[in-house]
């Protein structure tokens, strides 16, 4: 009897705490439901919010673009805070805006001491990204090596574009951008030993502004422009030590 009574006494107290333990865990499910709910319900009014720069028109978000960018013809840099390669890694509307915004690729810098060769591709990327807009180049690197020349080369291929021509170059690079520039406004060229250059001649620059009197330095015998494509004799071409190449970019007017 007393035995009996030991156990009913044991089962008792292990059911209570069964029953102890379900309570707690319907508890628990019941404020894991609730915060599903809470949860469920804060997410619902993120999703149904919208940033108001992301409300902008498109033709809004490109001049924002735009004006965020050095004013043409400076050239941003290829990557980094100030690139339009920036502007592509904010969010999907952003990059799909950008993508498709010609105006925001047109002015490439050269500079291949200041980005890693690997992203070279990306030069290629702002060619086909400005679409048919006029280009501005700058190179500011004299004696690029084989691998970078090709690059160079594949921005020769546009030359068609040049709008804002700043370079510096070796003299056997000059042949690279002997050819048709039709939309061609400024040229400022610098070139390391001129002496060894042979002769090349600068034709059919028919929008070249004619602002200073002509200036050949050092290569005046080895580089000619072809007058009869221009306006006047007075023609502003400044070829020359690296010196020469320094600064005379300025923005258009907005």
């Amino acid at each position: 009897m007393l035995s009996t009574l030991e156990a009913d006494r044991a089962l008792v107290t292990t059911l209570e705490a069964q029953n102890l333990d379900l309570r707690v865990d319907v508890d628990l499910k019941r404020s894991l439901s609730a915060l599903r709910i809470e949860q469920a319900l804060a997410q619902e009014r993120l999703d149904s919010y919208k940033y108001p720069v992301l409300t902008l028109p498109n033709e809004i978000l490109c001049e924002i673009f735009e004006r965020f960018l050095p004013p043409y013809p400076l050239c941003p840099p290829l990557t980094g805070n100030l690139s339009p390669t920036f502007l592509t890694q904010i969010c999907r509307k952003w990059r799909q805006v950008a993508l498709a915004t010609p105006t925001l690729w047109r002015a490439i810098t050269l500079s291949f001491y200041r980005i890693p060769f690997e992203r070279q591709g990306q030069i290629s990327d702002f060619l086909t990204r400005s679409g048919s807009c006029p280009l501005s180049i700058r190179n500011d690197d004299i004696g690029l090596s084989e691998p970078i020349a090709e690059v160079f080369s594949t921005v020769a291929l546009h030359r068609a574009r040049w709008e804002y021509l700043y370079l510096s170059l070796s003299p056997w690079q000059l042949p690279s951008i002997n050819g048709p520039m039709p939309l061609l406004r400024h040229l400022r060229l610098s070139v390391n030993n001129p002496e060894e250059a042979g002769a090349i001649a600068f034709r059919d620059m028919p929008l070249l502004p004619l602002s200073c009197s002509r200036r050949v330095c050092e290569l005046e015998r080895q580089v000619t422009v072809g007058a009869t494509d221009l306006p006047d004799l007075e023609q502003c071409l400044a070829i020359g030590v690296s010196s020469d190449f320094a600064g005379g970019m300025q923005p258009t007017p907005m």
